[in-house]
């Protein structure tokens, strides 16, 4: 059947799978716009929302930037997905970037654009398609841009290079001119021509160089084909970009270096003699993936830090960015939902610390204090516990300033310091203006970038986000002396990712956090673990928060978690269920992400158990305690609860309860044999005997009667209560699913999980 657009947006057929393309670009004859120099371009591609009928605000991909050059060739390539069912539209704009660390166009200068489309410059000949650029100022003089498309094939190897010249230096005039070299690798195209695939950077002066090494994916070296032809040039820097060539070594393939012996010498003509260039070593390698580390244990934790800045405008005015919309929601939330739910996946336990920063409490600015008001454990439960804390931090919190992102940005560092190298740690923060401390952050961020952290940062509001460039970017150098060790920071603008983009929030902001997990693994020489086998797997409990234990709140001021003696918001430990009218207010029990509570700490006010349908039985590990009702294997087998007693003595249900020797007072299947199990009811089958507590009706457990009340003996029961119970019992049991054969209350449990 062929494809049919319809069809699949009705969801009854499945898209074409699609396939992934590189393209290179060259520009030729380029405008110089600087007075002192050529012009340093940069090739920016933005695609087409089919969905908004509008260009994309932020650049797809981009090339490198070259300085010097007004006829360029790109060495990274722009990859993006092909669709053959759809029209995809590409801009290509050009500009010459003099101010590297701005993120405003206004800094740089325009130098053109061309639009097309994918689907054209594949059908163009040799899937090469030259374009003129266009400038309303310039609309002669624009250049040209030449794009060529190719098919990326899929392979995981790396190919590791150390390669050092001879002799490179030339005599002028009788003087030995020493070179600045640098070379470039250069693959061939299927109609005979070469395009740059990697480019070192230049030794001064040196007549025997030897480069840094380097490692290539086999995709860019040769597109994954090893008789792809390949050579190596070997260049002189010059200041103004007008390299000049030493020498060019023969072409070879990956095949012929497989074969090779090493160190491996090359002529490079038109240099004789004793010049040459020699590869020290070729080593091919097939890295684990991302998938292969999270197969092995492998996590990937959030860290929350929120703005509470005065900027944002107080929570009760209807324009602030803190106030809460009639959906229930802001921008902040959104985006803590958007990267929430999709990191939760990945984290075993979904706790996640949350912190404020900018906001003062108790007379006192804080830039990195925990939500929950626990210092020691700043942890909430999964994303509606962020949410949760995120809105209960308004009533205790002073909106105040500066935005200072260092102490958060120290704070996501040390968590990841704990859970180093397998535990990977993904900081979070939400600000709506101007980073206060740019220089203390950049230092702070390059810090954090020797660690298995990375950073991604969201733009709430209207504010200008332009030095948000200066955190994201590739450039090493900088402020205060640390060099980043890798790219670790995300920045994003909310307000260019509406809720009815078809390409969300979440994935302009997490898109490249797999790349930079893998990247501190490589540095590090770190291997996945084997695979975790499906049958020792703890059960999951889809949208269960897990228990962890409230640690005690410190002094802060009165109605927040930070008070000891507001008892109307957060009562004191082991004082759970709270007096009439303290915390939960009516209605909210148990507080969102705050169920189950931590142990010791039930049961709930009266009424208030079970908990709600499909969270009972509750997650493994959670209350009821290892031990007591009901154990993993549920219902409890015969003799065994609440494992107080040993197999084969009575079980006393509970302890001490005076009609427990009553078939209707017993768990379901743990009945004496020959009287009629009732325990637990299913829905609507509860019938108290007459000798439960009439003044505790319906409770679980069941209360002790009053001392002295009379207890009712089993033959006290009407000969067609027992009938009835009879009836009641066969009907019940046919709606209960097959048991496993009975097990211990420590006994493992084989669970099937997911893959």
């Amino acid at each position: 059947m062929a494809y049919n657009p319809t069809m699949h947006a009705a969801g009854r057929m499945p898209p074409p799978p699609a396939s992934k393309v590189e393209l290179k670009i060259r520009c030729r004859n380029l405008p110089d716009r600087d007075a002192f120099s050529k012009s340093d371009p940069q090739v920016f591609l933005f695609l087409f929302d089919n969905h908004t009928g509008k260009w994309r605000p932020k650049p797809h991909a981009t090339t490198e930037r070259i300085k010097n050059a007004l006829s360029p060739d790109f060495v990274k390539g722009l990859e993006l997905e092909y669709h053959f069912e759809s029209i995809q539209r590409l801009k290509f704009v050009v500009f010459d970037i003099d101010d590297k660390h701005s993120n405003s166009w206004s800094d740089q200068d325009y130098l053109g654009e061309a639009e097309t489309d994918l689907g054209t410059i594949i059908g163009s000949r040799g899937r090469q398609l030259a374009l003129a650029l266009h400038h309303p100022r310039f609309p002669v003089r624009g250049g040209q841009i030449i794009i060529r498309a190719e098919e990326l094939s899929s392979s995981k190897r790396f190919l590791s290079f150390r390669i050092r010249a001879l002799d490179l230096s030339k005599k002028v005039l009788m003087v030995k001119r020493r070179p600045s070299a640098f070379i470039v690798i250069q693959r061939s195209n299927d109609n005979g021509t070469y395009s740059p695939v990697y480019k070192s950077k230049h030794v001064k002066d040196h007549d025997d160089p030897t480069w840094e090494p380097f490692s290539l994916r086999e995709t860019m070296l040769c597109n994954a084909n090893p008789a792809r032809s390949i050579k190596i040039e070997v260049m002189n820097k010059k200041d103004d970009g007008d390299h000049t060539l030493i020498g060019t070594t023969m072409a070879f393939t990956v095949a012929d270096m497989e074969k090779w012996t090493f160190p491996h010498r090359l002529e490079i003509p038109p240099m004789t003699g004793t010049s040459c260039l020699i590869i020290e070593s070729m080593v091919v390698e097939e890295p684990p993936s991302f998938m292969d580390f999270i197969a092995g244990g492998g996590t990937i934790g959030l860290c929350v830090a929120i703005d509470f800045t005065q900027s944002n405008g107080e929570p009760s005015d209807p324009s602030s960015l803190h106030h809460r919309s009639p959906t229930g929601d802001n921008e902040y939330t959104r985006a803590i939902r958007s990267v929430g739910n999709v990191l939760q996946c990945y984290d075993t336990d979904k706790r996640f610390p949350v912190y404020g920063f900018g906001g003062r409490i108790n007379g006192q600015v804080s830039h990195a204090f925990p939500l929950n008001g626990n210092p020691n454990n700043p942890e909430v439960g999964g994303v509606e516990g962020i949410l949760a804390a995120y809105w209960q931090a308004h009533s205790f919190v002073e909106l105040y300033g500066p935005t200072n992102f260092e102490n958060v940005i120290g704070e996501a560092t040390e968590i990841s310091r704990h859970h180093e190298p397998y535990g990977y740690t993904v900081l979070l923060i939400l600000t709506d203006g101007a980073i206060s401390d740019m220089d203390a952050t950049v230092r702070a961020i390059r810090r954090a970038s020797a660690h298995a952290v990375s950073i991604i940062i969201v733009g709430v509001g209207n504010a200008n986000f332009a030095n948000m460039n200066a955190l994201d970017g590739d450039d090493e150098g900088g402020l205060g002396g640390y060099k980043k060790t890798r790219d670790i920071v995300q920045f994003v603008a909310a307000r260019d990712y509406p809720p009815n983009r078809d390409y969300g929030l979440s994935e302009a902001l997490l898109a490249e956090i797999p790349d930079q997990f893998l990247q501190y693994m490589k540095i590090h020489k770190i291997k996945p673990k084997p695979p975790l086998r499906a049958d020792t797997v703890a059960p999951v409990v889809m949208g269960a928060v897990p228990v962890g234990a409230h640690a005690p709140p410190v002094p802060a001021i009165p109605g927040s978690p930070y008070n000891p003696a507001a008892a109307a918001h957060v009562p004191p430990t082991g004082a759970y269920p709270p007096p009439a009218g303290a915390y939960p207010p009516a209605g909210a029990y148990p507080p969102a992400g705050a169920y189950p509570p931590p142990a010791g700490a039930y049961p709930p006010p009266a009424g208030a158990y079970p908990p709600p349908a499909g969270a009972y039985p509750p997650p493994a590990g959670a209350y009821p305690l290892a031990g007591a009702y009901p154990p993993a294997g549920h219902p409890p087998p015969a003799q065994h609860y609440p494992g107080a007693a040993a197999p084969g003595a009575p079980a006393p249900y509970p302890a001490g309860y005076p009609g427990y020797q009553q078939p209707s007072a017993y768990p379901y299947g743990a009945a004496p044999p020959g009287q009629h199990p009732m325990y637990p009811p299913q829905p609507g089958a509860y019938q108290p005997y007459p000798g439960y507590p009439a003044q505790y009706p319906a409770q679980y457990p069941p209360q002790q009667p009053p001392a002295g009340a009379p207890v009712p003996a089993a033959h006290s029961l009407p000969k067609d209560h027992h009938q009835e119970n009879e009836k009641h019992a066969t009907t019940t049991a046919s709606h209960v699913a097959p048991q496993e054969p009975p097990r211990g209350p420590g006994a493992p449990q084989t669970t099937e999980t997911s893959k």
